[in-house]
């Protein structure tokens, strides 16, 4: 994988196919019969689905003597930041079938309970109780673009040098954009986006695939806004651009049958995706991960995330990834937004998955310069951003003062 990303190396840029991939690194068809014998002895209909990945289905009763565990399910209650949510998870960790333990990377689907969130944050009018107005100003490092809330792919070319590009013609002809997404979205607003910005695109540009069935339709609480600022603005930098949307239901199974659908086709020059879990969720605290009988060992679900992955790059797809929002201190923002339902305990330091894995690119957001005036009892507030700099919001501390007091 190093090797055909590091110029000025004899391979440098020799991607392989997928069957390639699938002929070197790939499970043997032996040990693929092997699995599912195995799987289809305790029971279970087995399917093949991608080179890596199979589907097993049957009744509870069966799922839970194949695997030695007990399934239930379970009701999260309302919070003033998450919907109520019922799901079905095993009450104990799984455990592979002693014959295939070997060739078994990760167990999901046992488990429904959605893990993976966006970190969508609106412009405010308001904070602690003060109007604000926001206004985008000339910095020292560059001329001013749209107010926040309000910036386009148009603001985003001006800002980042993009435009000399277009004139050039590399607008994205000939490439292929991939998004895995867990909420589904409505086609028409993304070309409404599109249309309004004066932006003459391909009205077959969008292929939608639903993966697992799909994550039913498109609402807020599912995060649909998430998947619509996805297309809209890297169909925006791109216009010439194909989309494929791969849209899944949250939970782990979606996840990776989602991804492994998007490296298996191989149609999308890069990948992106823009939710994130926990990482311990990924690397088997809380998660439906399985045990392996023979070492103890538990199979993580982000082992076999990261071969995906690299089966990506082997086959030059780009995968990027966001960073969240909350650097080493993933957990305490998750236990903020009531996310992960699981109480309250000291937070170690942790980071945001899938940016945390090694073979994907991790890309985090900044903050433009801007002037933002609120409303005081006292008088206005003025806080000026004049650079540049890394998403945060310690530049609004001189107003939680004020309001505080």
């Amino acid at each position: 994988m190093r090797r055909v990303s590091t110029p000025n190396v004899p391979m440098y840029m020799r991607f392989m196919l997928p069957a390639q991939v699938q002929a070197r690194f790939g499970p043997t068809e032996e040990t693929v019969t092997a699995v599912i014998a195995s799987l289809r002895g305790h029971g279970l209909t087995v399917e093949r689905t991608t080179a890596t990945t199979l589907r097993a289905t049957g009744t509870p009763t069966i799922m839970e003597q194949a695997f030695q565990t007990s399934l239930h399910q379970f009701q999260q209650p309302a919070t003033d930041k998450a919907p109520a949510v019922t799901f079905r998870a095993p009450n104990t960790r799984p455990v592979v079938p002693v014959e295939i333990a070997s060739a078994v990377g990760t167990v999901v689907g046992l488990s429904t309970k959605p893990v993976f969130h966006s970190n969508v944050h609106r412009a405010r009018a308001s904070l602690a109780n003060a109007h604000v107005q926001w206004s985008a100003v000339a910095g020292a490092d560059s001329a001013p673009v749209g107010n926040p809330g309000f910036l386009t792919v148009l603001d985003v070319a001006a800002r980042y040098n993009i435009n000399p590009l277009y004139q050039r013609g590399i607008m994205g002809h000939g490439r292929t954009i991939g998004i895995v997404t867990l909420a589904s979205f409505t086609p028409s607003d993304a070309f409404g986006y599109w249309n309004s910005l004066n932006l003459k695109v391909d009205p077959n540009r969008l292929i939608v695939v639903n993966i697992d069935g799909g994550p039913g339709a498109p609402s807020d609480a599912s995060g649909s806004v998430e998947t619509t600022l996805d297309v809209e603005q890297s169909g925006g930098v791109a216009p010439d651009a194909k989309i494929i949307v791969y849209q899944a239901p949250n939970n782990f199974q979606g996840w990776v049958d989602a991804f492994a659908e998007a490296i298996q086709s191989n149609n999308a020059d890069s990948i992106s995706s823009s939710w994130d879990a926990w990482e311990a969720f990924a690397n088997g605290v809380l998660a439906s991960d399985v045990a392996d009988p023979f070492s103890g060992q538990v199979v993580t679900f982000a082992q076999a995330a990261h071969e995906l992955f690299v089966a990506a790059a082997l086959q030059g797809q780009s995968l990027f990834a966001d960073s969240g929002d909350y650097g080493a201190y993933y957990l305490a923002g998750a236990i903020g937004r009531g996310t992960l339902g699981i109480g309250t305990f000291t937070t170690p330091l942790s980071v945001d998955f899938p940016a945390a894995d090694t073979a994907i690119t991790a890309a985090g957001g900044t903050t433009l310069p801007v002037t933002i005036v609120a409303a005081l009892p006292s008088g206005p507030l003025s806080i000026n951003v004049r650079t540049e700099r890394v998403w945060s919001w310690d530049y609004l501390q001189p107003l939680c003062g004020c309001t505080s007091s």
